[in-house]
């Protein structure tokens, strides 16, 4: 485990908005917390390009709108961000 020591001589520092600041050994065992709380398919996706185009025509097949709603509750996407599960869905579309 880093200490806060070890953690300040390697000089890693997090962005709070748009300022960064030095990590804490207190900010680094949250965020160890959080990623261990929560499932990593719903982390916001680094890739925020998408189009979900296959996944539309499949929904417009059956008469239903693709919305922000019914991607959410596929997990796609989060708070107007896509998850990794909604990038690594894009990608297994692209591949078929």
């Amino acid at each position: 485990m880093f200490s806060v020591k070890s953690i300040e001589n390697r000089s890693i520092y997090v962005c709070d908005g748009t300022v960064p600041s030095p990590l804490t050994e207190e900010r680094f065992q949250q965020m160890i917390a959080n990623i261990r709380s929560e499932a990593y398919e719903n982390h916001v996706s680094f890739e925020q390009n998408l189009t979900f185009t296959y996944l539309k025509s499949k929904f417009e097949e059956k008469s239903i709108s693709l919305t922000e709603e019914n991607m959410e509750m596929l997990h796609i996407s989060e708070k107007g961000k896509y998850t990794k599960l909604g990038s690594s869905y894009q990608i297994n579309m692209i591949k078929l």
